[in-house]
């Protein structure tokens, strides 16, 4: 394969100066002037907490040492071990070959992430990587290697609300950026990456109580590489359950769109989408009013990516305009009140809607009698199913918006024409574990299900593939290791016609034909159903009506109010017939509608559809190799330079950190087919047995002379019956010993190459002179 052709980077004078010393694992990274790589909607850094920047400094060799070379591992080690590196400015740890712990500074470390930590890591070859300093352009780098052998890799980002998530699969998408070909097609590609992840914030983006710069949807990001040229050759983004309950809120916790829009528009602008101060009386707060020319700069980025995917500014901000006045529309009787009337007069206005229809769609619903489409009659709407209808209307556009603007970026990623396309890598970058005081509701109860299942896929990769695998190839289970399975939990939360998303469902689908049925119905049904289980309980006071899960990460309480609703996400059939009618909405609403109208008695809920979804992402997950990093919050306050151990321990704890590394430590987490093994590191053993053993195909005598090779004794290895299982440390030294002989090879072809050539060029200068002598001779 040919080598990555590096792009022209030039470099001025104010440029960062790297020191890698590579002898004792340590980086010490000097900056003499500071250059933002970071977005700023990426820094989750609160106001009120920025310190003065601090350059890394280097560890010693007992701080730097990863946790896969600690002797002796528990949770007390992990914590002594990740506080040592954070006190010193380090925030990267290697959990083991394939697992990376990445804590969230909460500030901007641009100096980390400087051009030429990627050129390190890149230049380094996959058996080198291993010492190289823990980094999350390492992970990209292996991943990047990896790809080679094998087509499709996953680098899987997860962590708890405010861990650095998005964070991390930035700077994963920046060092492909870099690394690949700067052709115009690949250049055109990252550049609406990079620049479009200001489009995903702004509308899939929240303050929350946990985290001011909450992703509130999943996203998994595919890049395709062509392997001939190493050039990115197109990308998609697929998403998954956006939170758009949160569009039908005027407070604070709305998306950051709403804020952006409102607060950082100038006069015309304001004019042109009629912000009055009406509306921004009922969006404003403490918060957003001292950020208007960080709304302003926002406002104008986000213009110009809609520019890049060519959607129109003015329609999308219209929407979100139209959207702010209907949510000041408050209801308090049938009547419509004058400021009600005002901001449903604008949003009518801003969307193009007729007013009549508009506020005839709010106040009247249609009833059909019979089979019939004409056999309609009109109902007055009282005021709950007045707001009921407006959310709606809200939700479903806002929706459908966000699907809109995802599609039209994906239409701009799709460049591979030709199918040149051979190698994937996907980036998963979803919800962390979410646990709100006391205001938990179905979307946290998707958001906690996703990591169950995500933690399940982690756990099954890792420990329980391991134990099988042990029983089949040796016949027992090699040794115990104690890992938290969280199936028992899966199969309470979805799997039967007695799970937890069944009750759900059914009680969402008979609420939504007998009003009747309250809450407390849900909450009888919830303890005659789990009431043998302390997985899913109920409090022995629960005054609050709610329910607990006991998840992996800790219990949570769900309140069971508009838990059923919400799941049932009815759309009013006449809703869709009035938003049918709309050109200004057409192109925006056209995927929803056509399905809609196809699928017209087809309905299904929030949570079989979420179910759907997240198996299909998990199935795809399986068919790749993946490689996880594990972001923590160093504490729950957002602050820099602050390790709260409590709440540290807590997230390493729910992730299994202690009993991965435990297995990894212990056991034999690398397996290889024996002839795939012998083959791979055949050049680290010579001579004619081996050749001998080689043409008789005898793959396990030689896998067990390459495992001798590796000089770490009989006991880092094992020969099954089909395969080797090797320790961590073996493939370390294996592919250490392989890159040094393709090295030496690599020297000895250069020098033979070299004196062919001096041979050659000594002939062609012998055979000049004799024919220039020749022809002084005759002239003579």
């Amino acid at each position: 394969m040919k080598p990555v052709p590096q792009p022209n980077h030039s470099h001025s004078s104010n440029q960062q100066h790297l020191n890698l010393n590579t002898n004792n694992n340590t980086t010490s990274i000097h900056n003499q002037t500071s250059v933002d790589l970071i977005d700023e909607a990426d820094q989750n850094q609160p106001t009120g907490h920025q310190q003065p920047r601090k350059s890394p400094m280097p560890l010693d060799d007992h701080e730097s040492a990863d946790l896969c070379d600690s002797c002796h591992i528990d949770i007390h080690t992990i914590l002594d071990k990740l506080h040592a590196k954070f006190k010193s400015h380090h925030y990267y740890t290697e959990a083991c070959a394939n697992t990376l712990i990445a804590i969230n500074p909460f500030k901007d470390l641009a100096e980390v992430y400087s051009p030429k930590v990627m050129d390190l890591y890149h230049n380094t070859s996959i058996g080198n990587m291993a010492t190289r300093p823990a980094h999350i352009y390492k992970h990209a780098a292996t991943a990047w290697h990896m790809i080679k052998d094998q087509s499709k890799q996953t680098i899987l980002v997860s962590g708890d609300s405010g861990s650095g998530k998005t964070r991390s699969i930035n700077f994963i998408i920046r060092y492909y950026s870099y690394i690949t070909s700067a052709t115009p097609q690949s250049l055109q590609i990252k550049h609406i990456l990079l620049k479009t992840n200001q489009i995903l914030e702004s509308f899939g983006n929240a303050k929350t109580a946990l985290n001011d710069n909450s992703s509130r949807f999943g996203k998994y990001i595919k890049l395709h590489f062509c392997p001939l040229n190493n050039e990115l050759v197109s990308a998609q983004l697929i998403t998954y359950l956006l939170e758009k309950t949160r569009s039908v809120n005027y407070q604070s916790f709305n998306f950051h769109i709403f804020h952006e829009l409102l607060f950082g528009a100038n006069q015309a602008q304001r004019a042109m989408f009629l912000i009055d101060t009406a509306l921004l009386d009922k969006y404003s707060n403490d918060h957003v009013t001292t950020h208007h020319a960080l709304y302003a700069h926002k406002l104008d980025q986000l213009k110009l990516s809609f520019q890049l995917i060519d959607v129109k500014a003015t329609q999308i901000l219209s929407v979100i305009s139209a959207i702010a006045h209907l949510n000041c529309c408050v209801f308090s009787s049938t009547a419509i009140t004058a400021s009600t009337s005002h901001h449903l007069t604008k949003a009518a206005s801003l969307l193009h809607f007729d007013l009549t229809e508009l506020a005839n769609y709010l106040l009247v619903h249609e009833l059909r009698i019979t089979n019939c489409h004409s056999d309609l009659i009109q109902i007055p709407c009282n005021v709950n199913q007045i707001e009921m209808r407006k959310n709606a209307l809200v939700k479903l556009v806002y929706n459908e918006l966000f699907k809109y603007l995802v599609k039209a970026i994906n239409k701009r990623l799709q460049f591979d024409r030709n199918g040149t396309a051979s190698c994937c890598i996907g980036l998963l970058d979803i919800y962390g574990f979410e646990c709100m005081p006391g205001a938990n509701s179905l979307e946290q109860l998707c958001i906690n299900y996703a990591n169950e299942k995500l933690h399940n896929t982690f756990v099954h990769s890792y420990f329980k593939l391991n134990q099988l695998e042990y029983e089949s190839e040796f016949g027992s289970e090699l040794f115990p290791v104690e890992y938290s399975d969280n199936l028992p939990l899966l199969r309470l939360i979805e799997s039967s016609a007695n799970s937890l998303f069944s009750l759900l469902n059914e009680q969402s689908i008979l609420k939504s034909h007998d009003h009747r049925l309250n809450d407390d119905h849900l909450l009888v049904k919830l303890r005659q159903k789990f009431g043998h289980t302390d997985l899913i309980y109920e409090p022995k006071l629960n005054c609050s009506a709610q329910f607990f899960i006991r998840h992996f990460a800790g219990h949570v309480g769900y309140k069971t109010e508009c838990l059923t609703s919400k799941n049932a996400d009815h759309i009013p059939d006449d809703l869709v017939k009035f938003l049918a009618k709309s050109n200004f909405l057409s192109d925006i609403l056209s995927d929803y509608v056509h399905k809609k109208m196809n699928n017209a008695h087809k309905k299904s809920t929030v949570l079989s559809k979420f179910k759907h979804n997240l198996d299909n992402l998990i199935n795809k997950l399986k068919r790749t190799s993946i490689l996880y990093v594990r972001c923590i919050k160093p504490n729950c306050a957002l602050t820099p330079d602050y390790f709260d151990v409590g709440v540290v321990r807590s997230q390493l704890e729910s992730c299994g950190i202690a009993s991965l590394l435990d297995l990894s430590k212990r056991g034999f987490v690398h397996k290889f087919v024996y002839a795939g093994f012998a083959l791979k590191y055949r050049p680290v053993v010579r001579g004619a047995a081996v050749r001998e053993m080689l043409g008789k195909r005898e793959y396990r005598a030689v896998s067990e002379r390459v495992a001798e090779a590796s000089g770490l004794g009989g006991q880092s290895y094992r020969l099954g019956r089909s395969k080797i299982f090797v320790k961590e440390e073996v493939v370390r030294a294996l592919d250490a010993l392989l890159a040094a002989v393709r090295t030496a090879a690599a020297r000895l072809v250069q020098r033979g190459w070299r004196a062919h050539r001096n041979r050659v060029r000594a002939a062609a200068a012998a055979a000049i002179q004799a024919w220039w002598s020749g022809l002084v001779a005759a002239r003579a």
